[in-house]
């Protein structure tokens, strides 16, 4: 059939470079499409120890290395108590983290994905999607193609699940209203990821390449309702409630270029991780809280296993894969249930009330999950 490939990937980011950096090297036929003309500035910047495992599987790992990522030995947290208590990566098998230029990073899987034969369009939206046959019809503000296969890497958007009826299903409220801040001097060198709680959430920072510093500060989002969170003076105001945060920031003479953004950052899943013919990685299959810090490596993977599935490699079967898909959510939300019960001294706040015990799943688009009016999304 004219214009027709094997697979169609909707999304750019990690997920979506890597399934097409897969399946091209697997020989498939790969149409990957991205809304963005090229790669953004995103806020989600470490890349857990286990990377270069998944680079080097990828083939890319030495390409990254001379990508001027920031190596990251270590957590710096203030949780549980006054002190900050650090855990260092030199005993983890896996190595360092790293504290990504997003946009370098993501330049880069898209071009191995190109140069595997997978068809990048940049620029480029989905618009509409049918059923035809065995296959579908993939109608996009480019034109029209038919594959075989979908993929749906658009992130928490989840453009073809939600399109198909499959609805995401949220786990908390979480979002998380970011800013990026400047140094007057390059004395800040610390590229350990620092954390740091509040009766109402919590902050976390990390320096990226070319000496900027993010830092985003969690909470509920009826928490922020009827706040003055717009204005970067309420911004600075809860960061001046953080202690070790503060003072890193003041010592190098941080300042931020701009007001801050908000964005969702609630754990979530879809109903299902696929169906006939399409199959979802990545944060439109399910989104981490951002304290996991596994967000890029769990999509990265998330990818692989899923290419490897459509490839026929070994013994995988979508079965399986579904099961690994259900072991890797069950295991991640004990896992950041355990984490927020070590911060015991504001039990008798909402935001920490809510964490003791995992909240009931409820479908994204009830009132109980919107972002606050008026706020927008930030991808």
């Amino acid at each position: 059939m004219p214009n027709s490939v094997d697979v169609v990937v909707v999304g750019g980011g990690p997920a979506g470079a890597v399934m097409a950096l897969a399946l091209g090297r697997g020989g498939a036929k790969v149409r990957l499409l991205e809304g963005r003309a090229e790669p953004a500035w995103k806020v989600g910047e470490t890349l857990a120890p286990g990377g270069r495992s998944a680079l080097q599987g990828l083939g890319i790992w030495e390409k990254f290395r001379r990508g001027g990522h920031l190596p990251s030995h270590g957590n710096r947290s203030c949780w549980g108590g006054e002190s900050l208590l650090e855990k260092d990566f030199i005993f983890n098998r896996e190595g360092c983290g790293w504290q990504l230029d997003r946009r370098q990073f993501e330049a880069l899987l898209l071009q191995e994905a190109a140069a595997m034969g997978a068809e990048v369009r940049m620029g480029v939206s989905l618009t509409r999607i049918r059923r035809t046959g065995a296959g579908w019809t993939v109608e996009t503000s480019d034109g029209i193609c038919h594959a075989d296969l979908l993929v749906d890497a658009s992130g928490r958007s989840a453009v073809i699940a939600r399109a198909l009826g499959v609805k995401r299903l949220a786990s908390d409220r979480l979002v998380s209203l970011y800013a990026v801040a400047t140094a007057t001097s390059e004395s800040d060198r610390d590229t350990r990821l620092l954390l740091e709680t509040l009766p109402d959430g919590w902050f976390y920072s990390a320096l990226t390449p070319g000496g900027k510093r993010t830092v985003a500060y969690q909470t509920d989002a009826d928490l922020l309702a009827g706040s003055e969170w717009r204005d970067p003076s309420w911004f600075r105001r809860q960061l001046g409630k953080t202690r070790h945060l503060a003072a890193l920031l003041e010592a190098h003479g941080h300042g931020f270029e701009s007001a801050p953004r908000l964005t969702s950052a609630h754990s979530g899943r879809l109903e299902r991780w696929g169906g006939e013919g399409w199959f979802a990685v990545g944060d439109a299959a399910m989104s981490f809280d951002p304290l996991s810090g596994q967000g890029i490596l769990q999509a990265m993977q998330s990818a692989h296993s899923t290419a490897a599935v459509l490839l026929d490699v070994g013994a995988s079967s979508r079965e399986a894969l579904w099961r690994w898909n259900e072991q890797v959510w069950e295991a991640y939300l004990k896992s950041r249930q355990d984490y927020y019960a070590m911060e015991r001294r504001w039990l008798t706040q909402p935001f920490w009330q809510r964490r003791l015990f995992a909240e009931p799943l409820t479908r994204e688009g009830t009132r109980s999950v919107e972002l606050i009016p008026g706020a927008g999304r930030v991808s």
